[in-house]
């Protein structure tokens, strides 16, 4: 992105340093911060890097493996690797099909809870969590409803819930997160140890 997430961190005072890895030019400035302009596969840093954070990165890239491999290179042993990507198997998604904010043109590839859990497993990586905490899956279809874009003639359950009063809505979003099916993910994954 722009740097956005370095600011938070940066405020937070989270990381002795934070290091952003970015092809395009970025206009950031921060205390602790440097920037790296180039592509993750020409990184090589001095000390390796003990938490690797792709926020929304992943769904954009046309090789995962090499991807996780550039990692793998940058990051320490028993390093922990945080993403977030949307989730194909999530309930806007399979509702809105291509009217679903994760389904972009730009998003070459697109990942379920299982095959992150492969890919993760495939490529070295130990899955520590896999958890969906959206909070706008109900609120994105009820709006496309409202707005006459999407209808729930054939689903009366949804329809129900769209016109209910928040409180519903809320417990419906609740139960999608805690059954893995909201529409957008967050991994955690630790670098194994080489044998």
């Amino acid at each position: 992105g722009n740097g956005e997430l370095a600011k938070i961190l940066s405020n937070e005072s989270l990381f002795e340093e934070i290091i952003l890895i970015e092809p395009q030019p970025l206009d950031v400035v921060l205390p602790s911060c440097k920037i790296l302009q180039a592509e993750l596969s020409e990184v090589n840093l001095i000390e390796p890097a003990n938490v690797v954070l792709a926020f929304e990165v992943l769904e954009h890239i046309n090789d995962p493996k090499a991807f996780l491999s550039d990692i793998s290179k940058i990051i320490s042993e028993d390093g922990l690797l945080i993403m977030s990507t949307p989730n194909v198997d999530g309930f806007e998604v399979n509702r809105l099909g291509n009217l679903s904010n994760a389904i972009m043109f730009d998003h070459v590839r697109l990942y379920s809870t299982e095959s992150i859990r492969v890919l993760l497993e495939q490529e070295g990586w130990e899955l520590l969590v896999v958890e969906t905490p959206g909070m706008f899956d109900i609120d994105i279809i009820c709006n496309h409803f409202n707005a006459g874009s999407t209808e729930l003639r054939s689903d009366p359950a949804l329809r129900f819930i769209c016109e209910s009063d928040e409180q519903i809505r809320t417990e419906f979003q609740l139960f999608l997160q805690r059954e893995l099916l909201s529409s957008h993910m967050k991994i955690v994954a630790r670098k194994r140890k080489n044998l």
